[in-house]
């Protein structure tokens, strides 16, 4: 039995694949529309860098994301794993820094044919085209060269560059 909170994130999350996939997609077809959804209707909950606000555990969450469609770093990672995870795509949450390791950050790798890939939405947020995505299907060397941090021996490493095309 799921708690209320559960529920309501699950059926958003339910209710955003149904409306961004369908049978035919391939699986970076659906990782593509999933994303696009994501950086299109999702904003960076900005109470999280006022140190006199109180930002809400939501934001934290797959349900700031998907339900409340305002989150900081976790909650756009863990909403986008909820939703890699339903489309049957494998995904991992990565829990790094970033800002020279000033700031926590998080974002998330995808596998598809076998290949890692890294992605960060929130760092796409705002974007809702692909030609506009910095952060799609990227290289561990580009997250690393772009100020992203990370225990690099407990993550699998993303060395290709095609985009997820091959």
């Amino acid at each position: 039995s799921l708690s209320e909170k559960d529920a309501v994130t699950l059926s958003a999350a339910a209710g955003i694949l149904s409306e961004v996939l369908s049978d035919s997609m391939s699986d970076l077809e659906k990782e593509r529309a999933v994303y696009r959804w994501l950086c299109a209707n999702v904003v960076y909950d900005w109470s999280h860098q006022d140190p006199q606000a109180e930002t809400p555990r939501e934001s934290f969450e797959p349900y700031g994301a998907l339900v409340n469609r305002a989150a900081v770093c976790l909650g756009f990672a863990s909403g986008f794993q909820l939703l890699m995870d339903m489309a049957d795509i494998e995904c991992i949450t990565v829990v790094g820094a970033a800002f020279q390791s000033r700031e926590n950050h998080a974002w998330n790798e995808v596998k598809l044919d076998g290949r890692w890939y890294c992605v960060d939405a929130t760092w796409d947020a705002g974007m809702d085209a692909p030609d506009c995505w910095s952060y799609f299907n990227v290289t561990s060397d580009w997250m690393a060269d772009t100020d992203h941090q990370w225990d690099y021996q407990n993550v699998p490493e993303a060395i290709t560059e095609d985009g997820g095309v091959a």
